[in-house]
């Protein structure tokens, strides 16, 4: 204790208030924080953390097209693929109408397969089709159309006489790219996939006469 402070003591006066710095009377220190408000702190410490992530928008639009390109390619490939398939199919329906339109009439000039695809097809042919990998087919019909729905006609040519109904099919190499479906007549034959377009012919009886017959 000061000496000032001992003798205000002895004279009666308000008594001295002790220092802070003395030795022995420092203030009192707080407690400890508990394990729980330490845990409660380091929490909120990783919200603000975790907050200023949400927060921050810094390349989001580059990060997003990444995520997001990969499926809009596979979407576009596929729509292209089916596209390009269902234009196929159309083509060869095209061809085909086209090439039997007159047939009824002339087909004594198509007396074989070869010739048929030669006089006919190849210069129709649209840009995604090569000539050379169609196959055609034709034969009599007798009975139900329905009985041929599954009866490739590859390999077989017979335009009958003039009267006879007459089945035509013009079949093309199918490949699967992406998608696993097509908007097209798809048959298999010999154990791979075609396109396939058939048309059904009716030989004149008079112009063509009666015994004109291209067998």
């Amino acid at each position: 204790m000061h000496l000032a402070c001992q003798i205000k003591q002895i004279a009666g006066s308000s008594p001295c208030r002790r220092s802070p710095d003395l030795a022995g009377d420092a203030l009192p220190q707080k407690p400890a924080p508990s394990y729980a408000i330490r845990l409660r702190e380091r929490v909120k410490r990783h919200l603000r953390v975790l907050r200023g992530f949400a927060l921050a928008n810094a390349g989001a639009t580059a990060v997003e097209f990444a995520l997001l390109l990969l499926p809009f390619l596979l979407v576009l490939l596929a729509s292209t693929d089916v596209g390009v398939k269902a234009f196929i199919q159309g083509d060869l329906d095209r061809v085909l109408e086209e090439a039997t339109n007159n047939l009824a009439l002339k087909a004594n000039e198509a007396s074989s397969a070869s010739k048929y695809k030669e006089y006919f097809l190849c210069g129709a042919l649209g840009p995604l089709l090569n000539c050379d990998d169609l196959e055609i087919g034709a034969t009599v019909v007798g009975g139900r159309l329905f009985d041929y729905r599954n009866k490739p006609l590859s390999g077989l040519w017979s335009l009958g006489c003039g009267g006879d109904t007459v089945l035509v099919e013009l079949t093309y190499p199918y490949e699967q790219i992406i998608a696993p479906f097509a908007i097209a007549d798809i048959i298999e034959v010999e154990g791979k996939k075609r396109f396939r377009s058939r048309a059904v012919v009716l030989r004149e009886p008079i112009l063509t006469g009666a015994g004109a017959c291209s067998n």
